[in-house]
């Protein structure tokens, strides 16, 4: 399910129907074989372009991988959902402490956003760099361009985005935090 659900993303990401479609056939194919009380039914609304993060879901305690969770973040980042303030401010503990850094990357993503935090998004920022994760660069850059006024810094982490050819965040790019 993981390589399906990242060729999902690379095809939603650069507006690819054959490729996400393709992913999403496989996906669904897996799912519709799985107990609808399996973990990746969550997965479904994913699918959607929803991140179904709720705040009484144990997100963050095991019940799902953890690139499942920062997949689901990252999504809900994109579209500038409000996350349930548990995730928030358990999520970062919880990614400390199974030494995931992607996973606390995102959190820190998503609380930079929500509490209009610079600060949060420079550290998502160094672990992003540090690890090589391009895409969530450039969201972050562009978004912290966003909450310092910092137009040129905006329009580098858009530029990032266009290089990989991310038209989805790129054209939905919403220029408020």
């Amino acid at each position: 399910m993981r390589g399906f659900v990242a060729g999902f993303d690379i095809g939603r990401a650069r507006g690819d129907a054959r490729l996400g479609g393709a992913a999403v056939e496989a996906m669904e194919s897996i799912l519709a074989r799985s107990p609808t009380s399996h973990n990746n039914q969550v997965l479904r609304s994913y699918i959607r372009g929803e991140s179904g993060l709720m705040a009484n879901e144990t997100v963050l305690t095991g019940r799902f991988p953890w690139e499942t969770v920062e997949r689901r973040i990252s999504l809900a980042c994109d579209r500038r959902e409000e996350l349930p303030k548990e995730i928030l401010e358990q999520g970062i503990a919880r990614a400390a402490a199974i030494h995931v850094p992607l996973l606390e990357a995102q959190i820190r993503r998503a609380r930079g956003l929500a509490y209009r935090d610079a600060s949060e998004l420079t550290h998502a920022i160094e672990i992003w760099e540090r690890i090589g994760v391009v895409p969530q660069l450039g969201r972050a850059r562009a978004e912290r361009g966003l909450l310092t006024g910092d137009a040129a810094e905006t329009e580098a982490g858009l530029g990032i985005l266009r290089k990989l050819g991310d038209v989805a965040y790129v054209d939905s790019f919403a220029a408020r935090v």
